[in-house]
C-alpha cells in the first residue's frame, strides 16, 4: 500500500525543481510567495482527486492567500510592477507552487490510513532519486555547475535543511491531515 509514495515522491520533486530552478531567476522573496499558488489549487486538486466541493470559507481564504502574495510581491498594489521585467523564474517557482498544492491533495487524499513518518520516509526516498537524476542530467551536463562537497560542515548543512527543515516538517504536516482539511494544513 506504501507504494502510493513514489507518484507523491515525484509529484514533490517536481515542485522542489521548480521552486528552485525558479529562485535562479527571480528574488528568494517572489519565490516564497509565489509558492503560496498551492493554496489556491488544493480546493481544485481535491475535487479533481475525489469530487470534494471547497467549502466558500476555503475558497475566501485561499484567495486571500494568494492576493496578499500578489500584494507582497508585486510592490503594494501598484500591480504595473509586478509584471515588469523577465518573470521567468516567477512562472517556474508559480509551476512549483502548482505542484505543492497537487502534493498537498494527494497526500490528503492517500495518506489517510498511512503511517506519516514511514509515508514521508518514502517519499523523500524517490524525490530524492529524481533529484539527484535531475541534476545529474541536467545541472551536470547542461549547465556544467555540478559539484560535491563532503566537508563535514556541508555535510551538517544537508543534514540539517533535509532532517529539519523538510522530513519533520512534511511529516507534521502528514500527520495533521489526518484530522484537519488539506487547506487548512496548507494556509497553517
Amino acid at each position: 500500500s506504501y507504494l502510493i509514495c513514489i507518484p507523491a515522491g515525484v509529484i514533490l520533486a517536481l515542485a522542489y525543481i521548480f521552486q528552485f530552478v525558479g529562485l535562479n531567476y527571480t528574488a528568494p522573496s517572489k519565490n516564497a510567495f509565489l509558492e503560496n499558488i498551492s493554496c489556491i489549487t488544493i480546493p481544485l486538486f481535491m475535487f479533481l482527486l475525489i469530487r470534494e466541493r471547497p467549502k466558500w470559507y476555503s475558497i475566501m481564504a485561499a484567495s486571500l492567500c494568494v492576493v496578499g502574495s500578489v500584494i507582497l510581491v508585486g510592490h503594494g498594489l501598484d500591480f504595473t510592477e509586478f509584471f515588469k521585467g523577465d518573470f521567468k523564474g516567477d512562472i517556474l517557482s508559480a509551476i512549483g507552487g502548482l505542484f505543492f498544492g497537487l502534493d498537498i491533495a494527494f497526500t490528503k487524499v492517500y495518506c489517510k490510513d498511512k503511517d506519516p513518518i514511514l509515508y514521508v520516509f518514502l517519499q523523500l526516498c524517490v524525490l530524492t532519486i529524481v533529484c539527484f537524476t535531475y541534476a545529474f542530467i541536467f545541472e551536470g551536463a547542461v549547465f556544467h555547475t555540478l559539484a560535491f562537497s563532503i566537508d563535514w560542515l556541508s555535510v551538517l548543512e544537508v543534514a540539517f535543511l533535509g532532517v529539519v527543515c523538510t522530513a519533520v516538517c512534511w511529516a507534521a504536516r502528514a500527520w495533521a491531515m489526518k484530522y484537519i482539511d488539506a487547506l487548512t494544513v496548507s494556509l497553517l
